[in-house]
């Protein structure tokens, strides 16, 4: 992991990252604040590549990832792979406006391993791709959580944390803390890391 991270010219971790991930490798959750361009996809997605390199023998799904927008779930799903050195058969994108059924074959295969999603689409298959088991998963990321809110997904979210398992790891990252982002803090996490990052500094 340490190659391809270092083949990809990451050498230094930002602060965010530097807080996050000893926390995130112990098993730990956290509420990560930090702003946007901080460096915060790799503070998650660092730990939770290193758990499944660390556990090859766990099966099905072992982390979902939930962004706000298709173009930043992208973003994730294309790191997420290079961090796996993955073509896409661990890694799976589920957004609207993809290829339902092709996601659904992927997601049935018994294969991915982390799901990087809109939670819209993810709802969609939770409830309607009968073969997609989730209830193995061990990590719930929720990325961008004030905007996942500002643009409307409460609802889903509330649905989400109603069908995935309780005993889980669970790092919630969000530039701001609202006080709608506090009443989803108290729905998911019970004892959880603070990490608030006020630098300027962008990764």
């Amino acid at each position: 992991l340490l190659d391809r991270l270092n083949l990809q010219g990451y050498e230094i971790a930002t602060e965010v990252q530097a807080k996050s991930i000893p926390i995130a490798l112990k098993g730990e959750d956290i509420i990560g604040s930090a702003k946007t361009g901080s460096g915060k996809s790799l503070a998650f997605l660092i730990p939770t590549v290193e758990f499944i390199l660390k556990n090859p023998k766990n099966e099905g799904v072992q982390a979902l990832v939930i962004t706000p927008t298709r173009e930043l779930a992208l973003q994730l799903y294309d790191l997420a792979k290079s961090l796996m050195n993955d073509n896409g058969t661990t890694c799976v994108l589920v957004i609207g406006g993809g290829n339902r059924r092709k996601e659904a074959e992927k997601l049935s295969s018994g294969d991915a391993k982390i799901v990087i999603c809109t939670p819209g689409r993810l709802i969609d298959h939770m409830v309607n791709t009968k073969k997609f088991e989730y209830n193995t998963m061990k990590i719930l990321i929720i990325d961008e959580a004030d905007k996942i809110l500002k643009i409307g997904f409460e609802e889903e979210l509330k649905e989400i944390l109603k069908l995935i398992p309780k005993n889980r790891q669970t790092l919630l990252f969000s530039a701001t803390i609202t006080p709608k982002v506090e009443d989803l803090i108290t729905l998911s996490v019970k004892n959880y890391e603070n990490i608030r990052i006020k630098s300027d500094d962008i990764a």
